[in-house]
């Protein structure tokens, strides 16, 4: 079972590589990167309770994106979806600690400074 996600992954990276060109989609790509990001992780930290029964429904959405979505710079917001993940653990289990949400909040601002300054910083 765990040897899926880095598939799935892989997967994704191969058809992204294939298909990807360096414009920029806009902001609904990053958003569905996003979705796509949020759904893998979220399978993953809930594994086999929940995670197992919604890993086809991330992998189908993640590789979906990956041969969809008209630019490179949009796969960002995978990292954003991470982050947003993150942050749901640690608001939702305040015992998670300062890491879950610090990194949480690292990935996704991050995520959508980069994604804010590509343009500017290509030109």
């Amino acid at each position: 079972m765990i040897a899926i996600y880095p598939a799935v992954l892989i997967a994704a990276v191969i058809i992204w590589r294939k298909r990807a060109r360096t414009s920029h989609g806009g902001w609904q790509w990053f958003a569905a990167w996003a979705v796509a990001g949020f759904l893998m992780t979220f399978s993953f930290l809930t594994g086999f309770s929940i995670g197992m029964f919604l890993l086809p429904l991330a992998a189908a959405v993640l590789v979906w994106t990956a041969g969809r979505a008209p630019g490179r710079l949009d796969a960002i917001g995978f990292f954003e979806g991470i982050g947003v993940t993150l942050l749901l653990v640690a608001l939702i289990n305040p015992d998670a600690g300062r890491g879950w949400l610090c990194t949480g909040l690292a990935l996704g601002l991050g995520a959508i400074g980069s994604y804010g300054a590509a343009p500017r910083v290509r030109a």
